[in-house]
C-alpha cells in the first residue's frame, strides 16, 4: 500500500515527457535538424540552447533560431534572434546574422535598415559571402533611389565575386538606371501595341509621360514590354502604379533596353 502511494506521489510531482520537448537539446541537434529541413525541431532546439547557454554558444544558437524562424515564416522571431546573434564576437556568426537580418528587412520593405545591416555585415565576411552583402545592400539602395551609393557597392561586389552566377546577377543589376511601371509582357507585338494604346488612354492627365514599348530577351524568347514612367525610387514607382489603377501594373527596374516605339 505504501509503495502504491509513493508511486502515485511521484507521478503527480514529475511532469510527463512530451514528444519533441526534450530539455537537453544541443547546438549540434539544432544544426542537424536545420540541415535536414526540420525547421520546427531546429527552432525548438536552438531556443532551448539560447535560454540556458551563455557566451558564444548562446549567440550561435540564436543564429540558428533566427534562420529557422525565417523558414517558418515567423519574421518577428527571426528578427529578434538574428539581432541577438549579430552581437557575437565571432565575425562569421555576426556577419551571417547581419546579412540574414538585412535580407529579412528587404523582404519586409524596410530598405534603409536592410542596406545598413548588409553593409555592416560585409567586412565580417569573406569571398563571395562578402560580395553578396555588398550586392544586396546595393539592391536595397536602388529601391531607395540612392543610385550613386548603389553603383559604388555593386562595383565593390563585382570586384570581390568569383561565383559566375553571382557575377551575372551583378552585371544585370548594374544596367538598372531607375524604376518604371510595367503593365504587361507579350510575345506577340500586336497584342503589346493594343496594351500600349490602352495604357495611353488610362494615363491621360496623370503626368506619367507616354507609355513605351521595349523589346527584351527572356529565356530565349523575345518579349514586348509595355512600360510607363521613369522614377528614381521604388516608393515613387509604387505611387505611379497606384495612380494608374491597373491590376496588371507593377514597378520594375528600368534598364537600357531598346525602345521599339
Amino acid at each position: 500500500m505504501h509503495r502504491i502511494l509513493l508511486i502515485l506521489l511521484l507521478l503527480a510531482i514529475i511532469p510527463p515527457s512530451l514528444p519533441g520537448c526534450a530539455t537537453n537539446a544541443s547546438l549540434g541537434d539544432a544544426y542537424d535538424a536545420y540541415e535536414q529541413g526540420e525547421y520546427g525541431d531546429a527552432y525548438r532546439s536552438a531556443t532551448q540552447v539560447v535560454r540556458r547557454a551563455r557566451g558564444n554558444e548562446r549567440l550561435e544558437a540564436a543564429y540558428v533560431a533566427g534562420l529557422s524562424a525565417q523558414r517558418l515564416k515567423r519574421p518577428t522571431d527571426a528578427q529578434r534572434y538574428l539581432g541577438l546573434a549579430a552581437r557575437s564576437r565571432r565575425p562569421k556568426v555576426a556577419g551571417e546574422a547581419l546579412a540574414s537580418l538585412g535580407l529579412l528587412h528587404h523582404e519586409q520593405g524596410r530598405y534603409d535598415r536592410a542596406a545598413r545591416a548588409l553593409l555592416e555585415s560585409a567586412p565580417l565576411l569573406v569571398g563571395d559571402d562578402r560580395a553578396r552583402s555588398y550586392f544586396h545592400a546595393a539592391r536595397a539602395q536602388q529601391k531607395l533611389g540612392r543610385w550613386s551609393a548603389a553603383w559604388t557597392n555593386m562595383t565593390m561586389a563585382q570586384s570581390l565575386a568569383r561565383d559566375p552566377a553571382l557575377l551575372r546577377q551583378i552585371a544585370a543589376e548594374k544596367r538598372h538606371t531607375g524604376w518604371t511601371v510595367q503593365t504587361g509582357a507579350f510575345e506577340v507585338e500586336a497584342h503589346a501595341r493594343r496594351e500600349l494604346e490602352r495604357v495611353n488612354r488610362r494615363a491621360a492627365g496623370l503626368s506619367l509621360g507616354r507609355p513605351r514599348l521595349v523589346r527584351a530577351s527572356r529565356g530565349g524568347r523575345t518579349l514586348h514590354l509595355v512600360q510607363i514612367g521613369h522614377f528614381s525610387s521604388y516608393a515613387t514607382a509604387l505611387k505611379g502604379r497606384d495612380r494608374l489603377r491597373m491590376v496588371s501594373a507593377q514597378p520594375v527596374p528600368l534598364t537600357s533596353l531598346s525602345r521599339v516605339n
